[in-house]
């Protein structure tokens, strides 16, 4: 994968830095994020602060982000702002970093960037070698539960971890309101009936709106209708699934169902019948 250098970024996108208070106050809008970890977040602003004027010598701005889902994409964008403010990282915006991944062991990291190593590439990285290595990088792991113990042995070399969780359905229907207003369409759907869809990811409930959005733009109407947003049911596996993940173990096995579900729900969507057929293995008792 190419790397997109500064020049480029610069080219493509300059922002009028804000100040300390006005990106803490982002995290209002990020869904997941409690209390606790907003003053973790406030302390690691200040904290960048006194590693800027080198008024402190002790830890470092490495961070662990415990998340089960994808829903840490705002959060690593706010850290990112704030250590681009003070001139620690070179890359003003975390969308466009998303593209600097490391994308390989023998990817050549530079100083002064922000490295984010999530969920499917933690295996692949010696992260204790690169946190020594290249000490004027910034790292952030994403890591889910059932990754934990993968890190437990890396843990002493960072200073900094947060949690971001599952955003209730309160925040998802706040979410959903937010971004039909965004875009300057009302919403005459009642929050009763967006419940109706909280029980899907983030992701998933992001493609509903997009498509509600396309919709309502080409019929040239100002508001998302149950319609348009195209209200779907709350999906059956949830509680399956919540079962199945209290379950001690099995990691694989909750990946791969999960995966499972995913990919009859893309084709159910696209209106195709996928092949369901599966081979068992193991004990017999445990099928």
């Amino acid at each position: 994968m190419d790397r997109v250098t500064n020049v480029e970024i610069k080219d493509e996108y300059i922002e009028e830095k804000q100040t300390t208070k006005q990106i803490l106050k982002s995290l209002d809008s990020c869904l997941g994020v409690t209390t606790r970890t907003k003053q973790v977040i406030q302390m690691y602003a200040d904290y960048i602060k006194l590693y800027k004027k080198n008024k402190i010598k002790i830890g470092n701005l490495n961070m662990i982000l415990y998340c089960n889902n994808n829903n840490y994409n705002n959060v690593v964008s706010i850290i990112n702002n704030l250590l681009y403010k003070e001139g620690i990282t070179t890359l003003p915006n975390y969308q466009l970093l998303a593209e600097t991944y490391i994308s390989s062991r023998n990817s050549k990291v530079r100083n002064n960037e922000l490295y984010v190593i999530d969920n499917d590439n933690l295996r692949d990285y010696r992260i204790n070698k690169l946190l020594r290595d290249y000490p004027k990088a910034v790292f952030i792991v994403i890591c889910n539960d059932n990754n934990r113990k993968m890190i437990d042995n890396i843990r002493s070399y960072f200073t900094w971890e947060i949690q971001v969780d599952e955003p209730t359905e309160q925040e998802k229907v706040k979410y959903i309101k937010n971004t039909i207003k965004e875009h300057g369409l009302e919403c005459k759907v009642t929050s009763s009936e967006l419940e109706a869809i909280t029980g899907y990811d983030i992701e998933t409930i992001d493609s509903c709106l997009i498509g509600a959005i396309l919709r309502a733009n080409k019929k040239k109407i100002d508001y998302i209708s149950k319609e348009e947003l195209h209200i779907m049911k709350n999906p059956h596996h949830k509680e399956g699934m919540q079962k199945l993940n209290k379950l001690v173990g099995l990691n694989e096995v909750k990946q791969q169902v999960q995966q499972i579900i995913n990919y009859i729900q893309v084709h159910k969507q696209r209106g195709t019948m996928p092949n369901l057929h599966m081979m068992f293995k193991g004990n017999p008792r445990n099928r």
